[in-house]
């Protein structure tokens, strides 16, 4: 794979590269989602005036082109309220897709981030749209869990690296943060008749979640969909599964079974959108989803 890289600020953006740069998000965003049924992500609206403007108020634009100069990868660098730079928009064309396009562009931008001594590279990833994951095995931790910004009712976390330091993979599926605001858990499991759902009351970490839901099922061969925490009044998570198919009551909790496809359950899908104190904490790739059994021990 030869690449060359381009960085654009301010007047060195041309109208026609922004305009290239737009087309590529555009397509690389389209039809992304790995559960359909999700809304629509902003790249997928990207435009050559939105491309313009944010190198215009001081980002930056990373560019990847082919050898023939043609652009195969993009994203935007600016800066967060508190300083730290922030990485956004990062699109791959369709056709150059798991080349390691997007990690060799992110990695210039840590490259150059380590050079003039920054402390810190901060992302936002999409819990519903199975993200963390991809960054976590780029390096990049788990900082802090909050809404998505454009009141979408997803859940976003940001993730952060020091590009200073070694590059080393993180836990894809890290268990064990978990806050103060938790009250409960909702946690997914894939069992060989569809999806199941078992809630937990109370504050605990995210792996003795899974390893309840476990000891609830009873099925050692369970794969893990996805935890989401609570954030509402202690003894109400229940309720949101009350009306589901299955529904039956567990210890300090409800529990529900044969579901169907993950994206089948809008619940699963987008928590929030089912109670706005629902917070999707993890979802892995579907196709990819890990042995519980073995997740449930990193408590």
């Amino acid at each position: 794979m030869s690449l060359r890289l381009a960085v654009m600020t301010g007047s060195r953006l041309s109208w026609p590269l922004a305009a290239q740069v737009a087309e590529l998000t555009r397509a690389a965003y389209a039809g992304s989602d790995p559960l359909p049924g999700l809304p629509a992500p902003d790249g997928a609206s990207e435009d050559a005036r939105s491309v313009a403007a944010f190198a215009t108020q001081g980002g930056s634009i990373w560019v990847a082109r082919d050898a023939a100069g043609k652009p195969v990868g993009a994203l935007r660098a600016g800066r967060c309220d508190d300083g730290a730079l922030f990485v956004s928009r990062v699109a791959v064309a369709p056709a150059w897709r798991k080349l390691g396009v997007g990690r060799w562009l992110l990695a210039a931008v840590e490259d150059q981030a380590a050079a003039d001594e920054e402390p810190v590279i901060r992302l936002d990833a999409v819990v519903e749209r199975c993200v963390p994951p991809y960054y976590a095995r780029l390096g990049y931790h788990v900082a802090a869990h909050h809404l998505a910004l454009d009141d979408k009712l997803l859940t976003e976390v940001a993730m952060e690296r020091d590009p200073r330091a070694a590059r080393r993979a993180q836990r894809p599926y890290p268990l064990r943060r978990i806050d103060a605001h938790v009250t409960g858990t909702l946690t997914w499991f894939l069992l060989t008749d569809g999806l199941a759902a078992v809630s937990r009351d109370g504050t605990h970490s995210l792996a003795s979640a899974v390893a309840h839901g476990l000891r609830v099922l009873g099925d050692r061969d369970a794969l893990l969909a996805g935890v989401d925490t609570w954030r509402g009044h202690d003894g109400e998570l229940g309720g949101l599964l009350a009306g589901l198919p299955g529904a039956a009551s567990c210890p300090g909790g409800m529990t529900c079974r044969g579901l169907g496809p993950r994206h089948a359950v809008p619940l699963h899908l987008m928590p929030r959108a089912g109670h706005r104190d629902l917070w999707a904490a993890l979802r892995p790739f579907p196709g990819a989803e890990p042995s519980a059994w073995q997740l449930a021990g990193q408590d």
